[in-house]
């Protein structure tokens, strides 16, 4: 059973980290509305994916660290203490909360890796029906999450911001079903395959809304399986890019965030497709570095200046093992002077592996604010 609690050592965790804040120049949530505001030249919030990497900090596996909550809260928190970036990453494991609650096994089959969805409810027997919308204050581990994240809200909300998260429709549909067998149902079956993402869309509304009434800063739906060459435009247009704007539309938060849209540069006409998705609601993109290795950063540019929305570029935790500054601050360099230093801009690093050394994360960070500065100046 999934459970959060709280500790002599995890209010400690949360005091020293309000200590050290309270000696820098800003919050992170303070940079994080600079850089939403461009008010602040300069400013590159650093957003840090560590999932597991943080469960070392406490001598925890995979399994302990996705469903004990309050050693998930102390791992991120000793983190954030160690690297001071600007996230405190808490979403655990984003994409299974909603399956699992619908009655998916969760998988552990390795101490770093993030576990698996198996026994998929709707794999052999299509009957959505049957399934019951899930209530996020008993079902699964979302009330623990739920409980962690009211706790991070309550004791560090004022210096960091804190987002409600979850899986998009699309890749819900996908988790429930299996991919390759949905990939058949937009094909073959149409109607079936908008019935199914739209029950997936009230099961991700009410998941997000229990959160937002916690009072976080936003909303971050991941959706991998809407990359490409996974689908293409044509499925975007038909079943992905409706749903998703439902979604964003049952939702209170004015911050809407739509992550895991890989293969941009695998497309022909990006721009029209980073169109449709600020269309749908969200007001910040991510990039991810083999697109930003392809397309026009001077378009991207030109872009997210027209739409009035804000770019995060997508840096792969995977060029932390090893770290080599100069081929990371050689890309960095580059995208931060086509792109401007002077807001709308953030890092996230994505995925940090679990054996990555804490000094390589701690160069990195400062690489990038050392980047930020110069460029600026």
């Amino acid at each position: 059973m999934a459970a959060f609690s709280v500790d002599d050592n995890l209010r400690c965790l949360v005091e020293e980290l309000r200590e050290a804040v309270g000696k820098r120049d800003f919050s992170p949530r303070q940079r994080l509305e600079l850089y939403r505001l461009q008010a602040q030249p300069g400013i590159i919030p650093i957003y840090l994916v560590t999932h597991n990497w943080a469960a070392r900090l406490q001598n925890a596996d995979t399994q302990q660290f996705l469903t004990d909550f309050g050693l998930h809260a102390k791992g991120q928190i000793e983190s954030a203490l160690l690297l001071e970036h600007d996230f405190i990453y808490n979403a655990a494991d984003i994409f299974d909360f909603e399956p699992e609650a619908l009655g998916a096994d969760l998988t552990f089959l390795d101490t770093g890796a993030m576990p698996s969805l198996t026994h998929l409810p709707l794999a052999k027997d299509r009957n959505f029906h049957r399934l019951k919308i899930p209530n996020p204050e008993i079902d699964a581990r979302m009330p623990a999450l739920l409980a962690m994240k009211h706790y991070l809200q309550q004791n560090l909300g004022d210096i960091y911001e804190f987002e409600a998260t979850g899986s998009s429709p699309f890749s819900l549909a996908c988790n429930l079903r299996g991919y390759e067998n949905f990939t058949m149902d937009m094909l073959m079956e149409p109607d079936y395959a908008h019935e199914l993402l739209d029950f997936c869309v009230e099961v991700c509304r009410v998941y997000l809304n229990a959160q937002l009434e916690l009072g976080l800063n936003g909303v971050h739906i991941a959706d991998a399986w809407a990359a490409f060459p996974l689908v293409d435009p044509e499925i975007c247009d038909q079943f992905i890019f409706p749903a998703v704007a439902r979604l964003f539309q049952g939702l209170s938060s004015k911050q809407r965030r739509w992550t895991g849209l890989y293969g941009l540069s695998k497309i022909k006409n990006w721009q029209a497709h980073l169109e449709k998705v600020v269309s749908c609601g969200t007001t910040e993109l991510c990039v991810y570095q083999k697109d930003l290795q392809s397309i026009d950063i001077g378009q991207l540019k030109s872009f997210v200046e027209e739409a009035g929305v804000q770019v995060k570029l997508g840096f792969f935790g995977t060029n932390l093992t090893p770290y080599k500054p100069e081929k990371a601050t050689l890309l960095l360099r580059k995208w931060f002077k086509r792109l401007g230093t002077s807001g709308g801009v953030a890092v996230h690093v994505s995925n940090v592996p679990w054996h990555t050394d804490t000094n390589d994360i701690k160069n990195l960070v400062g690489d990038i604010r050392a980047l930020a500065t110069a460029i600026h100046n």
